[in-house]
């Protein structure tokens, strides 16, 4: 840092100070701005940048993708490498993704209607009449319940993966709660 002298005050001080640390005085040499060097020019045209997303509800531009939201939102709490708990905010909560069906929950309850039908059989054995209504429920269970599987299980292939994807697209207006996708 080379030192100047102070046309006012006639003091020394360093050419970098924004002052004379005397009289006060402005250094022409510190407040001139630094020229950058010129860049060689490539021939290439700039890239136009992007416009920021933007709700199509109010405007803003103070979107999220759901995704994002989602997992955002979770707290893990672990235990060394065992995760003890976990928590969801209530907007993770509102931004989870479409989940897929499960069949089991019917399975279970047509199960446990089919072994009450067993039992009707099995305590009228004397009885033809009741014998034949219990073996037309248990069938009826057994239809209704690979219908409801079939049902389950073409959804999960073929409704769910579309519903994932456009969940995965979908974007959130954090200041009027819009879903959109863009």
């Amino acid at each position: 840092m080379p030192l100047v002298t102070c046309p006012d005050c006639e003091k020394r001080h360093s050419d970098a100070a924004p002052a004379c640390p005397e009289c006060g005085r402005p250094n022409a040499l510190a407040a001139a701005p630094a020229l950058a060097p010129a860049l060689p020019d490539a021939g290439h045209a700039q890239a136009a940048v992007a416009p920021r997303l933007a709700c199509p509800r109010c405007g803003s531009t103070e979107v999220r993708k759901l995704s994002l939201v989602y997992r955002e939102g979770t707290t893990r709490i672990t235990a060394g490498a065992d995760v003890v708990a976990s928590s969801r905010s209530l907007l993770s909560l509102g931004a989870a993704p479409p989940a897929m069906r499960d069949s089991a929950a019917a399975a279970e309850v047509a199960g446990g209607v089919a072994a009450v039908a067993l039992l009707l059989v099995s305590a009228s054995v004397g009885s033809p009449g009741v014998t034949a209504i219990a073996l037309v429920v248990i069938l009826l269970l057994l239809v209704a319940v690979a219908s409801v599987a079939v049902s389950e299980s073409t959804w999960n292939r073929h409704v769910y993966p579309g519903l994932l994807e456009e969940w995965d697209s979908t974007f959130l207006c954090t200041r009027c709660d819009n879903r959109f996708i863009p």
